[in-house]
């Protein structure tokens, strides 16, 4: 499977490099979302069978709109809702490529971290490693 993006970066000459660099960082961010949006298009047209019987006969039910956090920042994905003709069940044909959950594997490894940066905000990352009580009398 082949998704194509192309960037187009605006740079302001007077920015210098960290402004080029950051400008073209907020560039990628954008084609990788937009690669991965491509990407479950695809999956979805090639995977559209009833994952409870195998019939290629279904008919849409419309969209649901989901939110995806990876390594370079959420996606906001369309997913298709099929129902079979046979069952009479609904499916997504992407559920299979988002079985693993609403998170990709760099963003939950990003979360070993201490912390990290989101449009400006610090966002706690919570670590579920027990950790030593504070002595008494110590800082807390």
């Amino acid at each position: 499977m082949q998704c194509s993006v192309f960037i187009t970066v605006e740079l302001d000459p007077i920015a210098g490099v960290a402004g080029w660099e950051q400008a073209v960082q907020d560039a990628g961010r954008e084609a990788m979302r937009q690669a991965l949006v491509q990407a479950v298009r695809r999956y979805e047209e090639t995977h559209d069978t009833c994952p409870h019987c195998g019939s290629l006969q279904s008919h849409s039910q419309g969209m649901v709109r989901r939110r995806v956090l990876t390594g370079f920042g959420r996606v906001r994905l369309e997913l298709r809702r099929q129902r079979c003709d046979g069952w009479q069940r609904r499916f997504r044909p992407a559920q299979g490529c988002l079985a693993s959950g609403a998170t990709g594997a760099r963003a939950s490894d990003a979360r070993l971290g201490a912390g990290m940066r989101a449009g400006g905000r610090q966002l706690a990352v919570c670590d579920r490693r027990p950790r030593a009580a504070p002595a008494q009398g110590g800082p807390g």
